[in-house]
């Protein structure tokens, strides 16, 4: 079937190497702005993802369009891949289908990787997305075994084991957001987050003393949340901390693939209920001032805060 003009864009984007040599060719002038075309395509696989596929072979540009949106968040865990799919056979055989890496690489801006994964493994995974600005490392290897690869990238958010990096490197200049699952136990470790010119949102995922809390909050120049993840110790007893509306307490299921690809995609995540919460307190929206020390929940947070907060619910 013959594919209507409008669909056909000038050749400014075709520089992708593995589009298919039989895409259609592109004439000289588009029928619709370029803008305006790209936000059709884009809207039109959002409502319909089902068409993807077939709506890439459109036109170049169209492709790339489309495939930014697809492979934007890749993942791979243990039994949890992202991109890949299983193909049911006719005689019940399961296939698992994966894209080769150097064709979507491009296209990542959100990787998470752990599991049985290696060194090598990652490394290769990270030289394949050169375009990532969040990276998750759910995996035992030392995050150091990372860091020239993390020195070609502009990430803004990390979720690793921070205990082996010199957080003071050029590679994390541009970081925004920090997800700890450790980095130590003395504040000359955690006084590392404080060279981070950017550092907006910090989440701890372990016990550590009171006082590095205090002293993150006191010295992290851009520090607009810190949320404690783990309640093994009595931080609510603290009023310098509770009475600071940047510090949310938070009971989180940590490590959830779903939690973390959602975010990546928009879709909500713990940081938003953070902010929230932090905002109901910088407005003097709680009602009864001990209530401050709350721990939230991570699926119930939002009727948690109404039911705290003095304000309707329009207001949060």
């Amino acid at each position: 079937m013959q594919l209507p003009e409008m669909f056909f864009c000038s050749p400014r984007d075709n520089t992708h190497p593995h589009l298919r040599p039989f895409l259609p060719p592109e004439p000289e002038s588009p029928f619709f702005p370029i803008e305006l075309e790209k936000k059709i395509f884009e809207l039109a696989v959002r409502q319909s993802p089902q068409c993807a596929t077939s709506l890439m072979l459109v036109a170049a540009r169209v492709h790339n369009w489309i495939a930014s949106i697809r492979y934007s968040v890749a993942h791979h865990l243990a039994g949890q891949v992202y991109p890949g799919r299983k193909i049911y056979m006719p005689t019940h055989y399961v296939h698992e289908y994966m894209p080769d890496i150097k064709y979507y690489g491009p296209f990542v801006k959100h990787l998470l990787v752990g599991g049985d994964l290696t060194v090598n493994d990652i490394n290769k995974m990270l030289l394949s997305c050169p375009n990532v600005i969040e990276f998750g490392l759910w995996s035992p290897h030392p995050a150091r075994e990372f860091l020239l690869c993390f020195r070609e990238l502009k990430l803004e958010r990390l979720s690793a084991n921070l205990s082996s990096l010199n957080l003071a490197d050029p590679a994390f200049s541009q970081l925004t957001h920090l997800d700890v699952t450790d980095l130590g136990t003395t504040w000359q470790q955690w006084q590392a987050l404080t060279y981070i010119p950017r550092l907006s949102h910090v989440a701890i995922n372990k016990s550590v003393d009171t006082d590095i809390l205090i002293r993150l909050l006191r010295h992290c120049p851009k520090l607009e949340i810190l949320m404690i993840v783990k309640n093994s110790d009595c931080w609510e007893k603290h009023e310098a901390l509770i009475t600071d509306p940047r510090f949310v307490m938070m009971h989180i299921t940590r490590y959830v693939v779903s939690d973390w690809a959602n975010g990546a995609a928009g879709k909500g995540d713990m940081w938003d209920g953070a902010e929230a919460i932090s905002s109901a307190k910088q407005r003097g929206l709680f009602k009864d001032e001990s209530k401050l020390a709350t721990w939230f929940h991570d699926c119930y947070w939002k009727t948690e805060l109404r039911k705290i907060c003095s304000s309707s619910n329009d207001e949060l």
